[in-house]
């Protein structure tokens, strides 16, 4: 993480800068030989340092006295040809006099310790002469690769330097506008605002020359993960608007990609690992793969929204792979549009911030911008770096109740909002009579609107709950006493009560529509909507009112918030020419507040963030809410949604700890109703799913807190099986399940399970089976699951012996 704090400008003390006057090929590297190898001499591999090249010679310039450099220095072992020549490694002063000086060193030898007292000297030299031609060759000396490695510079006052923390290396990360038309540069100013066990917390403001515009930066520094984010907000400083900033990225940084090989020919290349979104689509969350190579035609990848919900297109989370064992996780918080832009060109750039921006600042105006979250994963395989993810998130990133607990996924009992009062009741009352395990009652859309005879389901040709939203009113006539009688009816069975809302979506014919027009975005390509403009502040307070009045009205525990259209248009019909992206980012902080006030006043409320199914999902969304329904095609009567839901538990959960959708029940459907389990699943309307199945999904929900192990590709192919496992490594207890899908010709897949001790014995009780069967570690390694049938699964639940 101290390259990323370079990149941030968080202060701390480093060298000012490496200047180079000579070198014999390329340039000087760093954590690299010249070569682009890892560093290596003597068949020893360092992870920091310098890769120079004979002839050299480098000015290091220093933030104090320095009283003692050290470093260990050789020639890059192995190279393309032996190299047969001897270099010198050398420490000068500025004006020639030698400080220190290596004996000969060939291909071959042992890193030499070189060691200097360097008498409060700011300025050091460091050279490095192929002793077989002259000290001024300007050559290139055959092979003549020089490594200075773990250069350590110790200053007079006791600080210690490491000699890579050097400003030669990629600048900070200054978010990177266009601002008046050129690339915006400034200094920042840091201000400490928090420091604690978890987090260290700083604000860094950047001005622009002209003094109308700030980029305010905070930047959190997590100690318990290996993880900085940030979140930057544009303030209108000066009291005249202010220049046009155009192309604003929160992220724009270059990250080192090293050769995989000791070749002395690139061999870069870097895997993106995404996630399509949410389109009511079979392939909705599906994981790809995409690789760059270093080279034209095949080095840059763009990732975009065409909407403007953030989850629709792509998921707003990447992985990047340079090997194995090394990479990082991106994460953008914005729910609204965004794009992100990767290019390999020896290092990796990437850039990423919203869709579009060009627009002047107002005099005291504040732009929020998309926040930021990297990872970094080091010495780590893919699994082990998505599961440190999930659990950072789990910690910071998803919502918790007022005493601190974690909200737990629900397991619902849905009613429809047209059906009668005296109907839901009765349903709640065979949940109770008939020992359901449900927690919550969830009463979906169509209880609002005038008074009128409605139909008691979504599916009966008539129903008319999409032609009301925005009128909030109680329906009396399915509901005659208002939703009280079915919330205490639901309180009185031990559940909550969660009720529906699309409070963002505006019928024209609505009251509020005639009462306040100017509170509304319009867009010619979809007159039946109008959009609630969460960015107007008294449009804003009138959502927080409207549903904070109904929840203590009506008895309402837990908000469901949907969301069923695309307002990216609305938000570029409302901007003008200098003010393009100011709407959707006043929009998406309006959203951020409103959400904001209604945790602050009721914190033990949950909110679910619905969208279409799946369309809102980011770490900003993931912060205030849980996605609850993931894809509208899920939990359809006349669609068996078993294999949709393997790839989006594979893909989502990956990502997400926390989140549900609908599920196929039917009687004795074992698979079907297993398939849709995540950290919740809802059953669908007034459906009682078998007590079996109900038993199977109670035991594997909490288990998704933990870590989540995919241990079959997420390829969309439904010949082929699906299996993955979640573990509780503190507990040591899980489980596994594998789903033979209806096209899997083979009636066995044999599985690696990991993490299990080959020392250890572990119990496995098949799901359904009367006794556990015993394991060892070792045998786990190559587990074989045998299922005859087609459409058919196994569940295995296991634990330490």
């Amino acid at each position: 993480m101290e390259t990323i704090k370079r990149f941030l400008g968080l202060p701390r003390i480093t060298i000012r800068s490496i200047t180079t006057e000579a070198i014999g090929w390329g340039a000087l590297q760093f954590n690299r030989s010249a070569g682009d190898a890892k560093l290596c001499i003597g068949g020893k591999q360092f992870k920091h340092g310098y890769g120079d090249h004979a002839q050299s010679r480098h000015t290091v310039s220093l933030p104090g006295k320095c009283q003692l450099f050290s470093a260990y220095v050789g020639v890059q072992f192995p190279l393309g040809d032996k190299f047969s020549s001897q270099i010198c490694f050398r420490l000068e002063n500025p004006d020639g006099r030698i400080l220190a000086q290596s004996p000969p060193l060939g291909y071959g030898s042992e890193a030499y310790f070189l060691q200097a007292d360097t008498a409060g000297a700011t300025t050091l030299i460091l050279r490095t002469i192929d002793i077989a031609l002259p000290e001024d060759y300007t050559g290139t000396p055959p092979m003549a690769n020089a490594n200075w490695c773990d250069p350590t510079y110790i200053l007079c006052d006791g600080t210690v330097i490491r000699g890579d923390d050097a400003n030669a290396q990629p600048k900070q990360l200054t978010p990177s506008p266009l601002y008046d038309g050129k690339v915006f540069n400034a200094t920042p100013v840091a201000t400490l605002l928090q420091d604690s066990a978890d987090y260290t917390r700083w604000q860094l403001d950047y001005t622009a020359a002209d003094g109308k515009m700030q980029i305010r930066n905070t930047v959190t520094e997590y100690h318990d993960f290996p993880v900085i984010e940030w979140l930057p907000v544009l303030i209108g400083s000066g009291d005249s608007p202010s220049a046009i900033i155009q192309d604003f990225n929160s992220l724009d940084i270059t990250l080192p990609c090293p050769n995989p090989d000791q070749s002395i020919y690139s061999h870069r290349r870097l895997q993106i690992r995404h996630t399509l979104g949410s389109k009511n689509d079979q392939n909705d969350f599906l994981s790809k793969c995409t690789t760059l190579h270093d080279r034209y035609g095949a080095n840059q990848a763009c990732f975009n929204t065409d909407e403007g919900r953030s989850s629709a297109a792509h998921l707003p989370f990447f992985g990047l792979d340079f090997s194995p064992d090394r990479g990082w996780n991106v994460a953008i918080g914005w729910s609204g549009a965004w794009q992100a832009n990767f290019t390999l060109q020896k290092n990796l750039h990437l850039t990423a911030g919203m869709l579009r921006t060009h627009f002047r600042l107002l005099p005291g105006e504040s732009i929020r911008q998309p926040s930021i979250i990297l990872q970094q994963r080091e010495g780590m395989d893919i699994t082990e770096g998505q599961n440190l993810f999930r659990q950072f998130m789990l910690k910071y990133h998803s919502p918790h109740d007022s005493s601190g607990r974690l909200f737990k996924t629900p397991l619902p009992l849905a009613v429809w909002g047209g059906m009668s009062s005296q109907e839901t009741i009765r349903n709640i009352d065979r949940a109770v009579k008939e020992k359901y395990p449900f927690d919550v009652l969830w009463m979906d859309a169509g209880w609002y609107g005038p008074d009128r005879e409605v139909k008691n389901s979504e599916y009966i040709s008539g129903s008319d709950w999409a032609r009301t939203v925005g009128d909030w009113r109680v329906n009396r006539i399915p509901h005659p006493g208002g939703l009280r009688p079915v919330a205490d009816a639901a309180h009185r069975a031990g559940m909550k009560f969660m009720l529906w809302l699309e409070i963002e979506r505006i019928r024209p014919d609505t009251p509020i529509a005639s009462a306040h027009p100017e509170w509304l975005l319009r867009c010619p390509d979809n007159e039946a909507d109008l959009l609630l403009n969460l960015g107007h502040p008294d449009a804003c307070q009138w959502a927080i009112d409207t549903v904070s009045h109904i929840i203590e009205n009506e008895g309402v525990d837990y908000y469901r918030q949907d969301f069923n259209f695309n307002t990216l248009p609305f938000w570029r019909q409302a901007d003008a020419e200098d003010r393009q992206g100011v709407t959707e980012a006043k929009y998406i902080a309006g959203l951020y507040h409103f959400w904001d006030t209604l945790r602050k006043r009721y914190p033990d409320m949950l909110i679910d963030n619905c969208a279409s199914g799946g369309r809102r999902i980011d770490s900003e969304t993931m912060s205030r809410s849980i996605c609850l329904w993931r894809a509208d095609l899920l939990g359809r009567p006349w669609f068996d949604s078993s294999e949709c839901n393997h790839t989006q538990i594979l893909g989502l959960t990956q990502w997400v700890p926390l989140h549900s959708g609908g599920t196929t029940v039917a009687p004795g459907d074992l698979y079907g109703f297993l398939s849709g389990v995540a950290s919740g699943v809802s059953c669908g309307i007034c459906c009682f799913p078998d007590r079996e199945q109900l038993a199977a999904a109670t035991r594997m929900m909490p288990f998704f807190l933990h870590d989540f192990y995919p241990l079959t590709s997420n390829s969309g192919d439904y010949r082929e099986f699906c299996a993955y496992a979640c573990i509780d490594r503190q507990q040591q207890q899980g489980f596994l399940i594998v789903f033979r899908r209806p096209q899997t010709s083979s009636d066995s897949i044999t599985l690696r399970l990991p993490g299990f001790a080959p020392g250890e014995k572990y119990l496995f009780e098949r799901f359904g089976s009367p006794a556990p069967e015993l394991y060892t570690g070792e045998s786990l390694s190559n587990f074989t699951a045998i299922l005859p049938e087609p459409r058919s699964c196994a569940l295995w639940f296991f634990r330490k012996a």
